[in-house]
């Protein structure tokens, strides 16, 4: 793994799962699938203007990155969540903003497979 992509994610992630690779396998195996999702709430309540589903999918996006280790897209979440929360408004978040969170997402992914099969 890079240095870039470490930085992405804790590799002591294991602990988590119970020292479990087979668990944590599976669960990283869906972690692409589920925070597409929610990054596609995200983007549908950040198009209506509904600020507490935008804040509400951040957080559920926080929760799953920090459980499986993606830590930096944990803390952005939680930055946007922050924003949001305190602003009450979904036009603290730009388009730009809804950007990087997508590209986090899938290089927070890349690292995690590349973990996943590192201790496969």
């Amino acid at each position: 793994m890079t240095a870039q992509e470490l930085d992405l994610i804790d590799s002591n992630t294991l602990h988590r799962f119970g020292g479990s690779v087979k668990i944590f396998c599976r669960v990283q195996g869906r972690f692409l699938e589920e925070a597409q999702l929610i990054e596609g709430k995200i983007i549908k309540a950040h198009a209506d203007n509904d600020s507490e589903q935008v804040w509400e999918q951040l957080h559920a996006l926080k929760g799953m990155s920090g459980t499986i280790g993606a830590k930096a897209l944990a803390q952005l979440a939680a930055q946007y969540e922050h924003q949001v929360k305190s602003s009450g408004t979904v036009s603290s978040l730009s388009c730009d903003d809804l950007q990087t969170l997508s590209e986090l997402i899938l290089s927070s992914n890349q690292a995690l497979a590349k973990l996943a099969a590192s201790l496969s």
